[in-house]
């Protein structure tokens, strides 16, 4: 069995304050589908009174055997207390920095000229957030129009998921070094599997998993206008799956299946048919998912690729959301969707 232990620091203004003792059970999670990414839950006992979770973050780690991995940094945001005698037991839950932006919201109706770079928009919105750690994937898109989109009272994690989207990215997360990303969408494929977990003795794959599978309803047809009178033109782009190994392809299911929607704004043209391209490489994922169980391992990020051998069935599949237990007795479950042209 490895030798695991955790650490569970105070940070105050990016500089450790002290670390606080924790009992079995603590939790990091990651779901990839939801707007905060990445949550922590935890008990801890006698938490030093100086300790001030609405500034201060939660950062965690987990060591096996002597190696430490961090698991992010977290805003404490409901903490409770148990009392038995002179003990205090505390139950914390968090979410990742992400939640910052979230709660900050534009008190005024927001401008943003023509020509302005998307990431450079979107870098200070973080940054109004206080978010310090940042980085976002290059890219030259730059504003259509002038932009006066956003009501005030709107979370700038909302205008910063509207940009991304325009731009073809993957909403806004963290990554496990606490840093605040976002980069492009892009189709898993072989060449990037993170992590293998086979059939064999030397895995920590555990027994068992669950697959399931959904097909009926799936559209092979992408359609997205963007019709915007600050545009001159109305934008259209279509992408139609014709791949004869997609068992929802138009010619495999003799009938088209149409997604349309009109949207407000994008980058340009291009973007508008990347847009469309990759709902259309989605589609050719089967809509077979996974679940499975592993021993713990703490360097799982946001959207890795595995490829997974359970007994006959060997396939890639990029994580969709998991959830790792810290501790001696740990262990993690995965949630993943396979890639089927691979």
């Amino acid at each position: 069995m490895p030798k695991v232990s955790c650490r569970y620091v105070v940070v105050r203004g990016g500089i450790p304050l002290l670390e606080l003792a924790g009992t079995d059970g603590a939790a990091v999670s990651f779901q990839g589908d939801a707007d905060i990414k990445m949550t922590f839950s935890g008990t801890f006992d006698n938490i030093p009174d100086e300790v001030n979770f609405l500034t201060d973050r939660l950062a965690v780690y987990e060591a096996i055997d002597g190696v430490e991995y961090p698991l992010g940094v977290y805003v404490i945001t409901t903490p409770t207390v148990e009392k038995s005698g002179s003990l205090r037991q505390y139950q914390l839950t968090g979410y990742d920095l992400t939640y910052l932006a979230q709660l900050s919201k534009v008190e005024e109706r927001p401008y943003y000229a023509q020509g302005t770079l998307y990431t450079t928009v979107i870098r200070n919105l973080l940054i109004e957030s206080g978010i310090a750690d940042i980085e976002l994937e290059a890219n030259d898109a730059t504003l259509l129009t002038d932009r006066q989109d956003w009501e005030p009272g709107t979370d700038r994690m909302a205008i910063v998921n509207d940009l991304l989207s325009e731009i073809n990215y993957r909403t806004v997360y963290m990554d496990l070094d606490g840093i605040v990303r976002a980069k492009p969408w892009t189709p898993p494929t072989l060449g990037s599997v993170r992590h293998s977990y086979l059939t064999s003795d030397a895995s920590i794959l555990l027994p068992g998993a669950t697959l399931g599978r959904d097909t009926f309803s799936l559209a092979n047809v992408f359609i997205r206008e963007v019709d915007n009178p600050d545009l001159g033109e109305t934008l259209r782009a279509v992408a139609e799956n014709t791949d004869a190994a997609s068992p929802i392809s138009i010619q495999n299911r003799n009938m088209r299946v149409v997604d349309y929607e009109k949207i407000d704004n994008v980058a340009s043209q291009a973007e508008l048919q990347s847009m469309v391209d990759n709902l259309r490489l989605k589609s050719y994922y089967s809509t077979e998912t996974v679940s499975f169980e592993t021993g713990p391992a703490p360097t799982h990020g946001a959207w890795d690729v595995v490829r997974l051998q359970h007994g006959a069935d060997t396939g890639i599949f990029e994580e969709t959301a998991w959830s790792l237990t810290l501790g001696y007795a740990g262990t993690m479950t995965h949630e993943g969707r396979r890639a089927t042209w691979l």
